[in-house]
């Protein structure tokens, strides 16, 4: 089949077209691509009508036979009505007949998406996101009006994701007031969309959501804001991260990744005077700040009163390596700390296979874990075995 399809590309005979289109019909599919190839560089009614009838079956070459019609002399409008109809039909092609149209510039591709994405079909969402990426004024009215309209809180959402996708700052003022929409998810995907398009108003629209009644809706303004990356909106993060309430942790994890150098003197606050809870968070937070101060900070919270916390600081310290890490975990072995943190700080110990373990390994062999014990044992079980 492939030797005669490049046979008749060769010749580029418009009489080939009738062997070729019944070619189509009974090769088997890999070869579809290639005979469709060729139908279009002979080119001609004939054969925009085989590559359509392909485009039409829905196979599995249905995609490239639309590219190519699309591609054809008067072939777009004809790929343009079969791709909606593939896309509203929904099945494994209709994404990509989607994806067609989306490279339509047309108003009347444009309609066939909007009107795709108006239902509340599973392609509805991937129809906004089209959309979006088209760009155009036109597309971006109707997805702001599918963010008020649309017939359910998910569809809204994905609409107003999708506006943000466009990264224009026109879509702004739309997004601040959706922030305070009824709907938490769209909320949250307004909050979302206003890291991406800025603009102005759009940290004072981020500062008012980290207050928001809805957890994750502050949540995710808390994460915007640390993504803000600006004087004012670490300020904020520094404030929330102080003050105290539910959202304080995820506030310090924003800030440290945002300005570790800010993080660092309310990490050392926050060690001293702060609930278990922010301790916690400090620790989680240790590798975004410098690695000296990382290093300090864990070190100290292995004498911390809260087990737990202590425990945190042992994972902090392996997972930050260098001799001074492994030290002060060495030094936890024979100081007054907790059995279960030794444990932890020999079983840290023991898996980095350090010199400084290894010349200590009474003292780490000691101190290890039961499980830690347990596994070793079944290492050699499985060693002797194999001799």
């Amino acid at each position: 089949v492939t030797a005669a399809a490049s046979w008749y590309g060769a010749h580029s005979d418009a009489s080939a077209v009738p062997e070729l289109a019944s070619l189509l019909q009974s090769a088997p599919l890999q070869a579809h691509a290639q005979i469709v190839s060729v139908l279009a560089g002979i080119g001609g009614d004939r054969a925009r009508d085989a590559i359509a009838a392909t485009a039409r079956a829905g196979g599995t070459d249905a995609v490239h036979a639309l590219d190519t019609l699309a591609g054809m002399p008067g072939g777009r409008d004809e790929a343009r009505r079969i791709a909606v109809g593939i896309a509203k039909g929904g099945g494994g092609n209709a994404s990509s007949a989607l994806a067609v149209l989306g490279q339509d510039a047309s108003p009347e591709a444009r309609d066939a998406i909007v009107s795709i994405a108006r239902g509340t079909s599973e392609n509805a969402q991937e129809a906004m996101s089209v959309l979006g990426q088209r760009g155009d004024a036109e597309s971006m009215r109707a997805l702001s009006d599918l963010a008020r309209t649309a017939k359910t809180p998910a569809l809204r959402s994905q609409a107003i994701t999708a506006l943000a996708a466009s990264a224009d700052p026109k879509t702004t003022p739309f997004l601040i007031s959706a922030t305070t929409d009824k709907d938490a998810g769209v909320r949250r995907a307004a909050v979302l969309g206003l890291v991406r398009t800025g603009g102005d108003g759009a940290e004072r629209a981020l500062v008012a959501a980290a207050g928001n009644a809805d957890s994750g809706t502050r949540a995710t303004a808390i994460r915007g804001l640390g993504m803000m990356h600006t004087a004012s909106a670490n300020a904020e993060l520094e404030r929330l991260a102080g003050g105290g309430g539910d959202s304080a942790p995820s506030a310090f994890r924003a800030l440290a990744t945002s300005a570790p150098d800010r993080a660092t003197a309310l990490a050392d606050r926050t060690m001293s005077s702060g609930s278990a809870e922010m301790r916690q968070a400090v620790i989680s937070s240790a590798a975004s700040l410098a690695p000296a101060d990382a290093q300090r900070i864990l070190a100290s919270a292995l004498s911390d009163s809260d087990q737990d916390v202590a425990t945190s600081a042992v994972t902090g310290l392996a997972d930050l390596g260098g001799a001074k890490a492994q030290q002060a975990l060495l030094d936890v072995l024979t100081s007054g700390a907790p059995d279960g943190v030794k444990h932890a700080a020999a079983d840290a110990l023991d898996r980095s296979g350090s010199d400084m373990a290894q010349q200590h390994q009474g003292l780490v062999d000691r101190w290890k874990s039961d499980s830690s014990k347990d596994s070793e044992g079944l290492e050699r079980d499985g060693d002797e075995d194999l001799d």
